[in-house]
């Protein structure tokens, strides 16, 4: 029995050696556009590597990272890698990373390096951060703040200040002056400096920031009430998106001055939400309300709301250039389809002519009204609308939710995205779930749109409970664009 179990022990690394390449072959044979039979098979052996939980799956997932054909592929193998903490490692991934200009490898890189050896803090300094490759350059930034690589600090500045002016350079700018942020130890100075820095790219790295710092004084807010009287709108977003997300009670006084003074109305709805995050509280717009509370963090009476708006399915549209983006794929056959154009057509016609609009339809294929930029909500404009949406607006085909969002993306002084959909993505460059909020960032660090989502659920349809399907797609979408979102089991009749 001994001599069994020592020769099992033997043969093990081999078997599974032989494992990993009996699927990379596999993987390299799928053929380099595969259809999406291929495609999911593809995807299943990058998770049978991972589940390997050895050195041969390890290095089967970095031999195949230069031969990757999609950019979920390449997101998945990231996080199957674990920490990076070899050179060798991270030069694989860069390498596919910068050649394929994929910039949510930034985030997805940078994030994984976290207890780096001494080798790889030294490529960080002495190549990553000095790369001709806005990727690996931001990579490398945001690898340096994760770990808090104190090396880089000059580094890092020198980075920063080269980089703040230059357009080609924004993404630099912003990830070199985050980085500077989360140092611990010197963040009051880097964040002070970035706050009133020139470059907005800079401004808007402190306003993701600031709001996650708990500092033991008032400095961090005396920054947040200047970030949130910036002269660029979405510097001001960034701030309250930051404040939904980390709930600090010290922000209120300057989330209400925000609510009542902010020149830009959707800004003046992050506030209202802002508000509602920390207190657990709707006081809707009333900014003496909101005092009230703050002033004694109790009040009595409702609420007397200053503004009234068109809404879309509950949402109060309060965007000044706004976009619906609508799933018309096969799943929304019959009253759904019915019920998403009446609802869409309802919100059309309670459009101020102040408000500019555009509308996205999606399955397989992306259908948008008018390619470059919102137009008046004018009677006429929106009865053309309808007209084009009456004509387009079918059920059929697979969810390119990616697709559609991107359309959305491209245009012209974009605020607001509604999107409405009743499941995941199911084709387009990102399908996984995790991958499409990083794409949307990618897409998004600079612009702050906010997008609230509508999803149609199909829980009761299918006696699973709520939570599944595409609700949880939807809600980290919202939340992580500052935007809420809607989980519609009985939709509007």
């Amino acid at each position: 029995m001994a001599r069994i179990i020592v020769l099992l022990l033997l043969l093990a690394p081999s078997v599974t050696a032989g494992k990993a390449d009996e699927l990379v072959q596999e993987f390299l044979a799928l053929g380099r556009q595969p259809d999406r039979g291929d495609y999911d098979r593809r995807t299943s052996i990058l998770f049978a590597l991972r589940d390997l939980k050895n050195q041969a799956g390890h290095e089967a997932l970095l031999k195949l990272v230069p031969r990757m054909k999609r950019p979920t592929e390449f997101l998945l193998t990231t996080v199957f890698l674990g920490r990076i903490r070899d050179v060798r490692h991270m030069q694989t991934l860069m390498a596919y990373a910068a050649k394929k200009r994929e910039e949510p490898a930034i985030r997805g890189i940078g994030q994984m390096v976290l207890t780096p050896s001494a080798e790889l803090k030294a490529w960080i300094l002495q190549k990553g951060l000095n790369s001709t490759s806005a990727v690996v350059a931001g990579a490398s930034c945001r690898a340096a703040g994760t770990a808090r690589i104190g090396e880089t600090v000059e580094a890092l500045r020198r980075l920063r200040d080269a980089s703040a002016t230059s357009p080609d350079r924004r993404r630099t700018a912003f990830e070199a002056g985050r980085a500077l942020g989360l140092m611990g130890g010197i963040w009051p100075d880097e964040l002070a400096t970035a706050a009133r820095h020139e470059s907005y790219f800079l401004r808007l790295a402190a306003a993701e920031l600031v709001p996650s710092i708990k500092a033991q004084d008032e400095h961090w807010i005396t920054i947040t009430k200047e970030l949130l009287k910036d002269p660029d709108r979405r510097v001001r977003k960034a701030t309250l998106d930051s404040i939904i997300t980390w709930k600090r009670a010290e922000s209120a006084g300057p989330c209400i001055e925000a609510l009542e003074h902010d020149p830009v109305m959707s800004n003046r709805a992050a506030a209202q939400r802002a508000l509602k995050a920390i207190s657990g509280r709707d006081f809707s717009f009333d900014a003496a309300t909101w005092r009230s509370w703050l002033k004694d963090q109790k009040t009595t009476g409702k609420a007397n709301k200053k503004y009234s708006f068109a809404r879309y399915y509950g949402h109060a549209i309060t965007g000044e250039d706004i976009c619906f983006v609508v799933d018309m794929s096969g799943s929304m056959r019959g009253e759904r389809i019915r019920v998403a154009r009446k609802e869409l057509f309802r919100a059309l016609d309670a459009l101020p002519p102040a408000t500019r609009f555009n509308v996205v339809l999606f399955a397989s294929k992306v259908l948008i009204y008018k390619p470059k930029r919102c137009i008046a909500a004018t009677p006429k404009r929106i009865k053309r609308a309808k007209a084009w949406v009456s004509k387009n607006f079918q059920a059929s085909g697979q969810t390119h939710t990616w697709g559609a969002l991107q359309k959305a993306f491209a245009l012209k002084r974009l605020d607001t995205i509604f999107l409405l959909s009743d499941g995941t993505p199911s084709m387009g460059d990102y399908e996984n779930v995790s991958d499409t909020i990083e794409a949307i960032y990618a897409a998004n660090w600079e612009r702050r749109i906010t997008i609230h989502t509508i999803a149609l659920s199909l829980a009761e349809f299918l006696r699973k409970k709520q939570g599944g399907w595409g609700e949880n797609f939807m809600q980290r979408i919202a939340k992580a664009t500052g935007g809420d979102c809607r989980i519609m089991t009985n939709p509007p009749r």
